[in-house]
């Protein structure tokens, strides 16, 4: 395992909820999970056509210490950055999570 300084960036993980309101409707809305600290490393950047615009799509690596209950339909909330998680990989015997995210902007 590398040392524990690596794991600098601060993050939040948030996870889609749904709630039903007052008069029965049904409400989407995403609540923090935990809190952990992590090491995300910028991967890649290019654009794309998105919704009849040009954005920008950046990607990320967020390496975590496990056990952590992460999910494809979660989002990493890093500094003012959102980012959707892609894809999880579990490195058993290193006691580390790989996270692979997205951002668009």
């Amino acid at each position: 395992m590398r040392g524990a300084g690596r794991f600098s960036d601060r993050v939040t993980i948030k996870r889609p909820t749904e709630t039903v309101n007052d008069v029965g409707e049904r409400i989407k809305t995403l609540s923090a999970v935990a809190s952990r600290w992590a090491e995300v490393k910028p991967l890649s950047g290019n654009e794309r056509d998105y919704a009849a615009r040009v954005a920008a799509e950046l990607s990320y690596q967020v390496a975590f210490r496990t056990p952590l209950d992460i999910r494809q339909t979660d989002q990493v909330v890093w500094n003012s950055r959102t980012l959707e998680v892609a894809a999880v990989f579990d490195a058993p015997g290193v006691g580390e999570m790989m996270v692979q995210c997205k951002e668009l902007v």
